[in-house]
């Protein structure tokens, strides 16, 4: 989005004009094309191909498909259908957050570019809502830290509310935004400053930064493993430690990542 929305320094060719209008479109066809085959599959090929004990559960993603299939068409299946076990192929709900994320992009480029301080104040301060967003959440539900800790797994209460919506799913992209928007700003910059530091000093910074990555991904991902174990011998988890998680875990990973 960033050489798209910028405008250059000198007139543009008609040729640019008519690659930066067809960015959405291509977007939008190339992510399409996929999804219709892989909805076209579970809809028809499934009735031919799936038999055997699995047979009634794995025909139930077809049934859902017959009646779904425009959800995943129109990138809104992460809303609807609102009771999640009729989902058309479950996994897509992803594409429907990127696209959603795709189509707002621009709002919040537009805004670092026209007025820097203006950007990065409104992107950090959405940054800063979702991440409060998704703890009062997880507090007034009494959820758990994942949706793999859901008390009310069997309704999807956990999915429904944070899992698949992009307003809690936003931080990490939010974040990259503001990484892109640095890299275009400052990149040859910080090329030559990184190019004038020794040696051992590249190393030494590569290295703690690495660990530090390493470090906040390990236990974004398995910091829940006490938290599992609890969950397997019984014991109620610590809704303190649910809220804290689910406000702080995609933001961590998304800065480190």
């Amino acid at each position: 989005w960033f050489p798209s929305i910028a405008p250059p320094l000198k007139r543009p060719s008609k040729k640019r004009e008519v690659q930066r209008s067809g960015l959405l479109l291509t977007q939008i066809l190339t992510v399409n094309c996929t999804v219709s085959c892989c909805d076209s599959g579970t809809r028809f090929l499934s009735r031919i191909f799936i038999r055997g004990p699995f047979e009634d559960l794995l025909s139930k993603g077809t049934s859902n498909c017959q009646k779904w299939w425009w959800t995943n068409i129109l990138y809104i299946n992460n809303f609807v259908p609102w009771n999640k076990i009729e989902i058309c192929v479950g996994q897509s709900w992803y594409l429907s957050n990127d696209f959603q994320f795709f189509l707002i992009a621009p709002l919040f480029i537009w805004l670092l570019y026209k007025s820097p301080k203006t950007g990065v104040a409104v992107t950090l301060v959405t940054l800063a809502c979702s991440c409060v967003a998704a703890g009062v959440i997880t507090y007034g539900y009494n959820l758990g830290p994942t949706t793999v800790f859901d008390p009310n797994a069997a309704n999807f209460t956990d999915f429904k509310l944070l899992y698949d919506k992009p307003w809690i799913r936003c931080p990490p992209y939010l974040i990259g935004l503001l990484g892109g928007y640095f890299c275009y700003k400052n990149l040859d910059s910080l090329k030559l400053y990184i190019s004038r530091l020794s040696f051992i000093t590249r190393m030494l910074l590569s290295v703690v930064l690495w660990i530090t990555t390493v470090t906040v991904q390990y236990l974004v991902v398995f910091g829940l493993h006490n938290d599992m174990l609890k969950k397997t011998s019984g014991e109620k988890i610590n809704l303190t430690e649910s809220v804290l998680y689910e406000t702080f875990a995609r933001s961590s990973w998304g800065s480190f990542y």
